[in-house]
């Protein structure tokens, strides 16, 4: 069994989580974007930068959202995709409470470098021609209630850990830093999340022979005769107000960034300095704090907010690889007596 390590961790309420949250963003970015005020002067001035960005778009998002097909018919799953989400059970300790949907698999074979050819898209074929196909820039926008979070940072993380090494040249991974919009929010419920699935979990304390947990930090010795250092995986946690670079794992640098809903709210996606601040870290920091040879990835996950937000526009410039997944494909909202069998649902 592995040695778990877990520090005292506050037990806090999530009124009290939420006034932390509050604080900081107060203290950071002023009272309107704590309290989720929309700055006018800020929207004006967005809503005119959309309609220039939308001129040089170079992908359609309501055209992909238009013909999204569910099914994923140009897309099979690769074997690593299955071994990923039976890991995740073994993990888990028990079947998942649902099937694994397609997209599912998909947004896994996409982590894992197998995605490479842009019609295994589920966009019609015009849509699919625009696609800037890049393993290394990977953007995730997904509706809220689609486990993105737990996909792509939880298991993917873990994964890593377990596995030490990814396929398709990604190569030899160690520190995995994951930015929230907030240190006190965001970022501490994915130490939670990740901490929650592996500290209990049979299968893990019997793969590792370390495990440690804080709030910041969720650390994993791999078993071997290999040095310690060649064995470790870090998983860190910050808000994107700390900065990235100069962040280490021992001398080792950032193999993955992962951005995980790092606009907190609506106040926030229109703010000019907030905006900047992120595209800023997204564009430039990042690409300067991650490890040498070229490998380096980020990654965003995200729910969009507007056009012009961010994330969106990483995705509309094709600054990023856009894999983007509705929670359905359409629905009669204003059908009396709608039921889950009239939705065509992603899940």
């Amino acid at each position: 069994m592995s040695n778990i390590i877990v520090d005292e961790w506050e037990n806090l309420t999530d009124s009290e989580i939420k006034a932390l949250v509050k604080k900081e963003m107060a203290e950071l970015y002023g009272d309107s974007v704590a309290n989720d005020v929309v700055d006018e002067e800020d929207k004006k001035r967005v809503d005119a930068e959309v309609v220039e960005i939308l001129k040089t778009a170079e992908f359609n998002l309501d055209t992909a959202l238009d013909t999204f097909d569910p099914t994923f018919p140009g897309y099979t799953p690769s074997a690593d995709a299955f071994e990923f989400y039976n890991l995740m059970r073994l993990v888990n300790g028990e079947d998942f409470e649902f099937n694994t949907p397609i997209a599912h698999y998909f947004m896994a074979d996409l982590l894992l470098g197998y995605i490479n050819d842009v019609n295994q898209f589920p966009y019609s074929p015009e849509v699919c021609a625009t696609i800037s196909l890049d393993s290394l820039r990977l953007g995730f926008m997904c509706s809220r209630g689609l486990a993105k979070s737990t996909v792509v940072i939880s298991f993917f993380s873990v994964y890593s850990a377990i596995k030490g090494e990814l396929p398709n040249g990604i190569g030899k991974v160690w520190f995995y830093l994951v930015l929230a919009a907030s240190s006190r929010g965001g970022a501490r419920v994915n130490a939670l999340a990740v901490r929650a699935m592996c500290e209990d979990s049979v299968f893990l304390n019997e793969y590792f022979e370390e495990m440690r947990f804080t709030e910041m930090e969720s650390e994993f010795i791999r078993k071997g005769k290999q040095s310690r250092k060649n064995r470790g995986f870090l998983i860190r946690y910050q808000g994107i107000n700390t900065g990235v670079r100069g962040s280490r794992y021992g001398e080792r640098r950032i193999c993955c960034i992962i951005f995980d809903d790092a606009i907190l709210n609506t106040a926030a996606a229109y703010s000019k300095v907030m905006s900047e601040t992120l595209d800023e870290i997204i564009h430039s920091d990042s690409t300067n704090a991650l490890k040498g040879g070229g490998m380096g990835r980020v990654i965003l996950c995200f729910t969009p907010f507007h056009y012009g937000d961010v994330n969106t526009k990483a995705l509309l410039n094709g600054a990023f690889t856009q894999c983007v997944i509705p929670m359905a494909k359409m629905f009669d909202a204003d059908k009396e007596n709608l039921t889950a069998r009239d939705v065509e649902s992603s899940w």
